[in-house]
């Protein structure tokens, strides 16, 4: 992939965005229609609406009426079709041939635009997703990193949990779920991206045939974010592990410093080669740890996770933490910073062959955002990253008040409260 192709963006007069990535050499067209909401824009009484939403689409629209059709038409010419709830992004996609891309573009505009939403749907897919809510609390790794979200962000609607709780979906009626698509899935909040090959002009006269009679909409607000400073969330539970999380806030997408965030989060929590992974997993301590970014247009957060054998969990905490220290108080070396600078580009170039991550990478960024940065802007930015700044940033970032905790274990709150010195 040529990493500083530049995009194509078209925003109709509805305000809905076009975003075009060609690619002659490719073998699959991937579409990504993406709506700019999710758990971000719900509140306490909706929680789980943009993905209860995601999923109630697919049981039928106005041209494809079950979702027996709708299936059928992508996988019948050989195409995948799916779709994700995110904070802050709600996703519609589709790989097919690229003699496919008309049908394509019809089931996936169907879906955003016309989805049936029946009461009869109502009730199976409610069952459908409390099972849902239920196997991830079945899992202590997700369970934990949605807890570290609580930790950081508090009640906002930054810490909501995506799939809700059965609670909230129990109560949702079709009324709320028809208030709900009307009101964010308007034109404005709607970005369509295209990569891999097409043609651009069949594109576009498809997509403004599909959109052009939506009346003109404003983007969705959005809730201010609050951190919860030097937070700690336990939930006790008997489990094999302790499973921890570390969370420090940090910054928006748009800040000059989430590259050097990102090379932080490969030298400490990315791959065997690792220092995290050497020093605690290589010791026995753990079987998974990592690191990684979060971040939104106004606010962000990097987490630390691992899953620690009970017995060890002292060790482990303070092994983690004097990482965090040590990277603060020593320069990187050289060799390592450029490792840790391949780590990112190699997986991050790799999941831009595929025409769906590609219009998906696009489309995240302009719905989430308001604007995309090209691959090559990003590798740009990356590699002007040196140690000096990894050392400055990771000295302001691992600041321990500003550590926000949370834990599954069988292990009561003070252990953990002692054991960080809150």
């Amino acid at each position: 992939m040529n990493t500083h192709q530049e995009l194509k963006k078209i925003v109709l007069k509805n305000g809905t965005r076009l975003v075009f990535i060609p690619n002659a050499g490719a073998a699959s067209v991937g579409i990504s229609v993406l709506v700019g909401t999710g758990s971000r824009f719900e509140n306490s009484a909706n929680n789980g609406i943009s993905h209860f939403l995601e999923h109630l689409v697919f049981k039928g629209t106005k041209n494809f009426r079950s979702q027996v059709l709708i299936s059928e038409n992508i996988e019948g010419v050989g195409g995948v079709l799916n779709g994700y709830t995110s904070s802050q992004v709600t996703n519609y996609w589709a790989k097919v041939l690229p003699q496919h891309f008309k049908v394509a573009t019809e089931v996936l505009t169907d879906l955003v635009i016309s989805p049936l939403l029946r009461a009869k749907d109502l009730k199976s897919e409610k069952g459908v997703i409390i099972e849902e809510i239920r196997m991830k609390d079945d899992n202590p790794m997700d369970e934990t990193l949605e807890l570290s979200e609580q930790s950081l962000w508090g009640n906002s609607s930054l810490g909501f949990n995506v799939l809700g709780s059965e609670k909230t979906i129990r109560r949702l009626t079709a009324k709320n779920l028809v208030a709900y698509h009307a009101r964010c899935y308007s034109p404005a909040n709607i970005v369509v991206a295209v990569s891999g090959k097409f043609k651009e002009s069949e594109a576009v006269e498809l997509l403004e045939g599909k959109f052009k009679t939506l009346p003109k909409s404003a983007r969705l607000g959005r809730s201010k974010p609050i951190q919860t400073l030097h937070n700690i969330v336990i939930r006790k539970k008997e489990t094999a592990q302790a499973h921890i999380s570390f969370a420090f806030p940090t910054f928006p997408f748009s800040s000059r410093e989430r590259y050097t965030a990102d090379v932080i989060a490969s030298i400490l929590g990315s791959g065997m080669s690792s220092r995290l992974f050497l020093n605690v997993r290589d010791k026995g301590l753990a079987y998974a740890i990592h690191c990684f970014n979060g971040y939104f247009a106004d606010a962000g957060g990097f987490y630390t996770y691992a899953g620690v054998e009970k017995e060890r969990l002292p060790l482990a905490i303070k092994t983690i933490l004097l990482e965090f220290k040590k990277l603060a108080r020593e320069e990187v070396g050289l060799s390592e910073l450029t490792r840790a600078k391949e780590k990112i580009k190699g997986p991050f170039l790799f999941s831009l062959e595929d025409s769906v991550r590609a219009a998906e990478y696009y489309g995240y960024q302009e719905a989430a955002y308001g604007f995309a940065e090209t691959p090559g802007e990003y590798l740009t930015n990356l590699a002007t990253v040196n140690a000096a700044d990894v050392k400055d940033l990771s000295l302001r970032l691992f600041n321990l008040s500003n550590l926000s905790f949370a834990a599954i274990s069988p292990f009561e709150r003070g252990r953990f409260e002692n054991l960080l010195g809150f």
